[in-house]
């Protein structure tokens, strides 16, 4: 189970990383400092107002001014091909980091609960799916002896469809 579920999560991760790999970049011009609504000079930052064309129109974003130098007047961004008013800035820490730390976190928190015996779910916790509701039901055992099965799965999965109604057949007399 933690495999297919590891699986699930990765497909999202290269799914996501995908999309802004075959992104398109731009040069966009930094228009000024924003604090809340209005537009401040350089000495008093709080996000970037970057404008940039896409598609044949002008478009302007705000984003975090993090560690971009006040004397700077342009920065690359990258935007989604299919809707331009998507935009992230075209560094590693914008596009890439949030999504492979999330998955890190992921990764580190099913292996804790999936891949040792523990309180959460114990050894032979059972999990059923259904094609209807409720989706899935989970069924613990809680043995009153330990026993030191090492080749017993931690977890089964069954998967249940959705029982065919009775028909009801009509009698002619």
């Amino acid at each position: 189970m933690w495999f297919y579920v590891q699986l699930f999560a990765l497909f999202f991760l290269c799914l996501y990383m995908g999309t802004w790999s075959i992104s398109t970049k731009v040069e966009g011009r930094i228009q000024g400092m924003e604090l809340g609504d209005a537009v401040v000079n350089m000495e008093n930052p709080a996000a970037l107002l970057v404008e940039y064309e896409a598609k044949g129109k002008t478009y302007l974003e705000q984003f975090p001014r993090d560690n971009i130098p006040f004397t700077q007047k342009s920065i690359r961004i990258r935007y989604l091909t299919f809707a331009p008013s998507i935009t992230r800035i075209d560094s590693f820490e914008d596009v890439w980091l949030l999504p492979i730390m999330v998955y890190a976190l992921w990764l580190f928190v099913t292996s804790l609960l999936l891949l040792t015996n523990n309180v959460v779910f114990s050894k032979h916790t059972v999990f059923e799916t259904f094609n209807h509701r409720p989706w899935i039901s989970m069924h613990e055992y809680f043995p009153y002896v330990d026993s030191d099965e090492e080749d017993e799965p931690y977890f089964r999965f069954k998967f249940h469809k959705r029982p065919k109604k009775p028909t009801v057949r009509k009698i002619r007399k």
